[in-house]
């Protein structure tokens, strides 16, 4: 369940980034991500999804569960300050 929500939290991120950016109140800070958003919206959005994706599917495949339950725990709270950032920038 969790990494369900860490996949619907990535894709919510990348959407109000591209929004927020386009719209000038942001700046995306990875600079990988940012090239993506210049040169290329569609690029953005796969790479953003697609390695979030991948490191879920390797992470429920481990075998210590103790780690990949605790590392899905720190990804689930960074991706609820992100949203929250997002949440402040919208709506102040």
């Amino acid at each position: 369940m969790l990494a369900l929500y860490i996949m619907f939290a990535n894709a919510l991120d990348a959407y109000l980034t591209h929004i927020a950016v386009y719209e000038g109140e942001a700046r995306e800070l990875n600079p990988l991500m940012n090239y993506m958003l210049d040169d290329s919206i569609e690029d953005f959005y796969f790479v953003k999804i697609g390695v979030v994706s991948l490191a879920l599917i390797l992470l429920l495949r481990m075998k210590e569960k103790t780690l990949s339950s605790k590392v899905l725990v720190i990804a689930a709270v960074i991706y609820t300050v992100v949203l929250a950032i997002h949440a402040r920038g919208i709506i102040f």
